[in-house]
């Protein structure tokens, strides 16, 4: 075997151990907030709508969709539905709002889940009643803390107890980093309450969940969008999410992905993503055994015979032979000598930038041609004075003197 055979196998066993490599190697997760669908990282919400979506398989049915709530407000659905939308920041523009509130007056259902509301956003704050605030906690640094599952928050139920017996939900510090700082009990119902303790040893109830009656519909709000996430789900189940959501009844249910969700939710590299699908593995597994096959194949350089080009004849002579044949037999001495007047006039425009088109100036002309060339000042008179004449008949000693004579000046200034 050859020295280039034993490199291509030598690559081979080296695509094939780093590849092998990368299918073993444990995935990184990200700790983006994304909440997308598709996202199995611990704050994506891939888990929480599977268990949706197998939950509501007969009458009603859940479904994610990327639209707006003015999209939805022209869809014009007759019956109840129940929208929730996942953010950490609650960025809506008044177009939103007013889209959003016009779906609750009609009878439907929404639940915004948001750490907190956009400081441009203020005509939201004010149709909710409601002001935020944040526990300054950073689950960043807790969520690598040996006792972070130690460290939980008492969450307490205060919604209505005839419906749903009152029950409180243990849950991890950093999933619940806000709250509500001002709620207007006039418009306002507290479903969900968070225990804290102060420096005073003083146990204050602050809320973390509301309700708020719109015209026909309800607007459930919640400070805690994490609990919602994959990571909730896996550590302290769907328990207490869910019971958020059924204060919306039996209803259809459609989550809308913000720009935010989906911007957030692409971090993950199209490698990492192709690995985790079988058959798109598969295509690439085939896909780089083929180029192998076609490097051991095909890839050796072919050995193409160059042929002997023939030197390209000039036929430069043979044209001016022929023009002047035509020439001669024709016997067109006018002709020729306006030809040669133009490329005349042209060279003395090119080399000294002198205009002699013009009849009026032949006095100026003729003194810089005979300054530039030696020329008699006369001589290039009287060839001007010529060219500038219409010629329609000459006889073969004066077109040889005019062009022996053009010829001489253009000689004379080029040495």
């Amino acid at each position: 075997m050859k020295g280039s055979h034993w490199f291509i196998v030598f690559i081979i066993i080296i695509l094939g151990f780093t590849l092998l490599v990368e299918l073993h190697t444990p995935k990184k997760f990200s700790w983006v907030q994304s909440y997308n669908h598709t996202d199995y990282n611990p704050f994506g919400c891939a888990i929480f709508d599977s268990i949706m979506s197998r939950s509501m398989h007969g009458q009603y049915r859940y479904n994610v969709v990327r639209k707006t709530f003015p999209q939805i407000l022209n869809e014009h659905f007759e019956e109840r539905h129940g929208y929730i939308m996942l953010s950490d920041q609650l960025n809506m523009s008044k177009v939103d709002v007013d889209a959003m509130l016009s779906l609750a007056n009609r009878g439907n259902y929404i639940l915004l889940a948001g750490e907190s509301i956009k400081e441009d956003s203020d005509y939201l704050a004010k149709a909710l009643h409601l002001r935020y605030n944040q526990i300054d906690y950073s689950y960043y640094q807790s969520i690598f803390n040996a006792d972070a599952s130690v460290d939980k928050r008492t969450l307490m139920w205060d919604g209505d107890t005839r419906r749903y017996h009152s029950h409180q939900y243990q849950v991890q510090r950093y999933l619940t980093r806000a709250y509500f700082r001002e709620v207007d009990s006039v418009y306002c119902e507290v479903l969900l309450s968070q225990y804290c303790v102060e420096t005073t040893k003083e146990v204050e109830k602050i809320p973390v969940a509301v309700l708020l009656h719109y015209g026909k519909g309800v607007i459930i709000v919640s400070a805690n969008p994490l609990l919602f996430t994959n990571y909730n789900m896996i550590y302290n189940g769907p328990s207490l999410p869910f019971r958020l959501i059924s204060v919306m009844g039996p209803v259809h249910i459609t989550r809308l992905e913000t720009r935010d969700n989906l911007n957030a939710g692409s971090t993950a590299s199209p490698f990492s993503y192709i690995t985790t699908q079988p058959p798109l593995s598969m295509a690439v597994s085939l896909a780089m055994i083929t180029v192998l096959i076609f490097l051991l194949t095909s890839a050796r350089r072919r050995q193409w015979a160059i042929p002997v080009e023939k030197k390209v004849k000039s036929q430069t002579l043979s044209f001016v032979s022929h023009i002047g044949m035509l020439y001669y037999l024709y016997h067109d001495n006018a002709d020729l000598v306006r030809k040669r007047m133009f490329y005349f006039t042209d060279e003395i425009r090119r080399d000294y930038h002198i205009e002699i088109s013009d009849p009026s100036n032949d006095n100026i002309a003729a003194k810089k041609i005979s300054q530039q060339t030696g020329v008699a000042e006369g001589t290039v008179k009287l060839l001007l004075h010529q060219i500038h004449s219409e010629i329609n008949d000459i006889d073969d000693e004066d077109t040889k003197d005019l062009i022996d004579t053009m010829d001489d000046i253009i000689k004379k200034g080029r040495v």
